[in-house]
């Protein structure tokens, strides 16, 4: 690991500063989307809200969740190796909210949803979710606070009501809400503001390195696009569950 002596750390400092940057804590966080994470110990069902959430893996498709090793969804995917992943939309906002302030340990929050199954069979999602995705444990990290568990995506189901066009899930009809940290507020998505891979094609280009062999190309890596358009083609997203 590289190491700064004093004098260098406060040189660029100043410098940043001199620029108009502002230094921030270093327990910074993103603006994120509230999810609830399913989980069931024996006849037990459990919601947890969760904002630390990450697709991982483009091919096969992965998504990851950080959870506290203290709660007790922690405990029941590691003893299950099972989880759901539901995206609520803010109609719901006070019940989701309820869910992360209430520990699982201590009250039944199996009813403040309508639980419904799907191709594993035993992993809860809340049917009032929009959006919920089976998952299969693929992978734990462990931090000193938390768990971050990378799941395998085994099915996703979306209401029909919040689908726009093939497969799309139209996140202002979802109502899609997004927490920020630490200042501990809920937001909604706003509005479209442009098309990825797209807008950054109708820029003027930097200079090419010498790899790209025509400045007129954008070389990207299209493992995703190339993904999402082979789950497009064969309709996952429509799979009976």
């Amino acid at each position: 690991m590289t190491e700064f002596n004093k004098t260098d750390r406060e040189k660029r400092e100043n410098s940043a500063v001199m620029l108009g940057r502002r230094r921030l804590g270093k327990n910074i966080f993103l603006p994120m989307p509230v999810t609830l994470i399913g989980t069931k110990i024996g006849d037990q069902v459990n919601f947890m809200t969760a904002g630390w959430v990450s697709r991982v893996n483009a091919e096969p498709p992965r998504i990851g969740v950080a959870v506290n090793r203290t709660h007790i969804s922690a405990d029941a995917i590691l003893e299950t190796g099972k989880f759901s992943i539901c995206l609520p939309g803010h109609d719901y906002l006070g019940k989701v909210d309820q869910c992360g302030v209430l520990s699982g340990r201590d009250f039944d929050k199996s009813e403040i949803f309508t639980t419904f199954y799907g191709v594993l069979g035993d992993v809860p999602m809340a049917l009032e979710c929009p959006v919920c995705i089976e998952c299969t444990l693929h992978e734990t990290v462990k931090g000193e606070s938390n768990y971050f568990f990378i799941g395998n995506i085994e099915a996703v189901h979306a209401d029909p009501n919040c689908l726009s066009g093939q497969a799309t899930v139209d996140p202002e009809m979802a109502g899609f809400i997004m927490l920020t940290m630490p200042d501990n507020r809920y937001w909604n998505l706003g509005m479209e503001i442009g098309r990825a891979w797209s807008l950054g094609k109708q820029i003027p280009l930097p200079p090419a390195l010498g790899n790209v062999d025509d400045s007129d190309q954008i070389p990207h890596d299209s493992s995703i696009e190339n993904s999402i358009d082979n789950s497009l083609e064969n309709r996952d997203f429509y799979d009976e569950a």
